[in-house]
This record gives C-alpha cells, structure tokens and sequence, in this order.
C-alpha cells in the first residue's frame, strides 16, 4: 500500500493512504453493507475515510450527517479510530431544487456550526476538516481566521 505524509499543526505528522475510501452512501444501504465496504478496504491496509456532514443529505435535509453518523458509528464498533485517518468537510451550500447555487455557507458561523456538527455526528475528533467551497467575494483571511482554538 501506498501512504502519503503530511505535518500536522502540533508538529506531528499523518500518514494518509493515497487510496481514500469516500463514504457518500445512500440513506437506502445497510449498516452491515456499510461495515463490508469498509471492513475490505481495512482489510486491503488502507486507513483513510472522507465523509461529511452533508454526504447521505443532499436531496433530504433531514438526513445531513447519515454519512458521518454511520461512520462513526463504524469506527466506535470496531475500535479503529486509532489506526484511520478521517477527513471531513463542511460549509456545503443551500442549493434549489435543481441543484443551482441558492446561497453559499463560506461564514464563520456556519463552518463552526458544521464543524461542531461533524464532531457530534461521528463520536470525536476529525484529522483533516476541508469546505466545500470557497466564497471568493471574501478574503482567504476571513476564512483562515475561524477556528476552533481559544
């Protein structure tokens, strides 16, 4: 298996599978099904799961988080939080019925908000947290400056 390393912000470093299992299931598979996909992709020695708060919710509001409580509840059940790495993302925007922008979600309110979300959905802390977009009508350090530090 192929890894890549990348320095963490408390001087550590992270060691990432180059092959990332994305966990945008469908609200319709079965937890056990869930527990296969990853149990094999573990199995094959990779370590690294991207999900977000509103994988599983895109065409139901209600379901935000489905992906990433099922994740944490994977990880929590089989006790190999340790061992992965896990990546998350917020920030998604509200979009229209047909998946036109309707407004985007790039402000410290609401990434803390999804941030927060996020850490409840899946039982503790996260390795990576990405946006999914950016607002260019805003400066990077409008962005940079949220965070989750005091």
């Amino acid at each position: 298996m192929q890894y890549i390393t990348i320095p963490t912000i408390d001087g550590k470093e992270l060691k990432l599978s180059k092959y990332i299992l994305g966990s945008d299931f469908p609200l319709s598979t079965p937890a056990d099904v869930t527990s296969a996909i990853v149990d094999r992709y573990r199995a094959l020695g990779d370590n690294t799961i991207d999900t977000a708060r509103f994988y599983g919710g895109i065409m139901n509001q209600l379901s935000f988080g489905f992906c990433e409580r099922r994740m944490g509840d994977y990880l929590r059940e089989h006790g190999c939080r340790d061992e992965m790495v896990l990546i998350t993302k917020g920030g998604f925007p509200w979009l229209n019925p047909d998946f036109t922008f309707r407004r985007l979600r790039v402000t410290r309110e609401a990434i803390l908000g999804d941030f927060y979300t996020s850490i409840d959905n899946l039982n503790g802390p996260v390795d990576l947290y990405l946006l999914h977009r950016d607002d260019e009508s805003k400066p990077v350090s409008y962005i940079m400056d949220t965070s989750t530090r005091s």
